[in-house]
């Protein structure tokens, strides 16, 4: 929508409506692909894993050698992470670590699947109730550890 349609929204305690804001979030997840694509994040030994969560068991035990060889496999692993990080963190969760750390979207990326395979866990469950400066301090401090 147009800036004045956005300030007469705010005016009258109103936000987006549902399809604006579902393609700000197919952006986030496109845009956010796209980096992981051009990165080495989709090559890492533990998140190319994300290839198997994508298909049924069966198929993973059958196939994985195939599955592993396949020439979409670093584009259905970034799909994947990103599809993952935006629906449990939401569209600006990128863009406001980026802001605040100086840490780009494939670190970011990389940060959050290691947060959710580990203790850090917990975290990230409380991380969409948390005042939102609290939340992005705690997250960049483990994109410090990483990137740092």
């Amino acid at each position: 929508p147009a800036d004045d349609v956005l300030k007469e929204r705010a005016s009258n305690n109103q936000g987006m409506r549902l399809p604006e804001l579902s393609v700000l979030i197919s952006y986030a997840k496109s845009t956010l692909k796209g980096d992981l694509i051009n990165s080495d994040v989709p090559d890492d030994l533990y998140i190319h894993r994300h290839l198997e969560r994508l298909f049924p068991v069966v198929l993973t035990e059958r196939y994985q050698a195939e599955m592993y060889d396949h020439r979409l496999k670093r584009e259905i692993v970034a799909t994947q992470v990103a599809n993952d990080l935006v629906d449990h963190m939401g569209i600006v969760f990128v863009r406001r670590l980026m802001d605040s750390t100086g840490a780009g979207r494939a670190d970011i990326a990389r940060a959050y699947v290691v947060a959710r395979a580990t203790e850090a866990k917990a975290l990230l469950e409380v991380l969409p109730e948390t005042p939102v400066r609290t939340a992005l301090e705690a997250f960049a401090d483990l994109v410090a550890v990483r990137t740092g």
